[in-house]
């Protein structure tokens, strides 16, 4: 899952893993997300299980308005051979 800025930079941008229950499991650093950004990295804590989770993101735009976003989505359990 990528993260992209529509038009304008946002500055001090978090990106953070929460399970259901609402507690968190991951977070990033604060980084800036241009137009052309890679995807970010979140560091959890431990491996995630399968189910669902929520990603929040939080950040300022260039007037200094903060903005937030939440998106779901949902570890698959690993094939192992």
């Amino acid at each position: 899952m990528g993260a992209r800025a529509e038009g304008a930079t946002l500055r001090e941008v978090r990106l953070e893993v929460v399970n259901r229950k609402g507690k968190r499991m991951g977070s990033s650093r604060a980084f800036k997300l241009r137009t052309r950004t890679r995807t970010p990295r979140v560091k959890v804590r431990r491996k995630l299980r399968p189910g669902p989770y929520r990603l929040k993101a939080s950040g300022v735009t260039a007037e200094g308005n903060r903005v937030t976003v939440s998106r779901r989505m949902r570890v698959k359990r690993s094939r192992r051979r």
